[in-house]
């Protein structure tokens, strides 16, 4: 009969154990990492916590190659069959609530410009990389002159402010230049001011494009013309549409550049005060949802960058 004061099982650390686990199935930490939805320094303090605790090397790391000792492998065999009849037992008594249960959450903001241009492309990879993060996206239609959203995890901002109670990390200066259809102006202009002679689409206001022309040294006026588009994304598609010249950056008008659906009829262009940032609540602990969305999101930011060569 088991002692009243002790417990009936000699069990070290159970996070130790799973992480222990984890990586010696898979022969390696970042993996661990990746399912375990933990960073790589909290995998190596557990792997650490279990080896003080039984006193022997579990795991050799050569040549940044995980390998496990004679012992580690025997008791990674018997705690893999552990896990995997428990696994199976909760998995056939409990079919409604392991799905639910083993999926963490991340919840995202952005702006709508950003979303549509930048992330729709590439947050499938993520979801792919992390299946076990369920995300929600929540779109800040007003960032630009309000503030973050309360209720989010991680806030991707592009813009100049400092908000108040929020740290900002930047990634991506943006780069103001003009764009317009092929079918509008077929080869490139030879002077900047001759784009007095088009019409000129203007997002929010009829302020961005004298800023515009005077940053790039043109002091011609011009009549301006055209219609003001409250809207990112429509003002870049009308442009496509051939119905105006628009002023886009990189975020915006990249894949048109690179499917030839928009040129640029000048080179000129204007590094603005914008940044694509990442915002996190200031003091917050980060979970681990999202480190392993922060360190995604700057990998490929570095990727797209990288790309830049319309």
């Amino acid at each position: 009969m088991a002692d009243e004061n002790h417990s009936a099982y000699q069990l070290p650390p159970l996070n130790a154990l799973k992480a222990f686990e984890a990586v010696g199935r898979h022969q390696s930490f970042k993996k661990a990492t990746v399912e375990l939805c933990v960073t790589q320094s909290a995998v190596s303090r557990q792997i650490s916590l279990l080896e003080d605790y039984l006193g022997v090397k579990l795991l050799e790391r050569n040549n940044r190659k995980t390998q496990l000792t004679d012992i580690g492998q025997s008791y990674l065999a018997a705690l893999t069959a552990a896990f995997k009849g428990i696994s199976d037992s909760t998995a056939a008594l409990f079919p409604s609530k392991v799905h639910k249960h083993f999926q963490r959450s991340l919840k995202i903001g952005v702006g709508p410009a950003f979303a549509e241009y930048w992330l729709t492309g590439r947050i499938g990879l993520f979801r792919d990389k992390y299946p076990q993060i369920k995300l929600e996206i929540h779109i800040n239609q007003n960032l630009r002159v309000a503030a973050p959203l309360n209720d989010v995890d991680v806030e991707i901002y592009t813009g100049p402010k400092i908000f108040e109670g929020y740290s900002r990390e930047p990634l991506f200066q943006i780069v103001d230049y003009p764009v317009c259809s092929p079918r509008l102006i077929d080869e490139p202009l030879n002077e900047v001011a001759e784009l007095h002679n088009y019409t000129l689409l203007h997002e929010s206001s009829n302020h961005w494009w004298p800023r515009w022309f005077e940053a790039v040294g043109c002091s011609e006026k011009g009549q301006g013309a055209g219609p003001v588009i409250h809207d990112e994304t429509l003002c870049v598609k009308l442009a496509v549409a051939g119905e105006g010249i628009a002023l886009g950056d990189a975020i915006s008008t990249a894949p048109y550049l690179r499917s030839g659906e928009l040129i640029k009829p000048v080179a000129a262009g204007m590094v603005t005060n914008d940044w694509v940032s990442i915002l996190k609540k200031e003091h917050a602990h980060d979970s681990a949802e999202v480190t392993l969305f922060c360190e995604w999101l700057r990998s490929e930011m570095q990727q797209f960058i990288a790309s830049l060569n319309i």
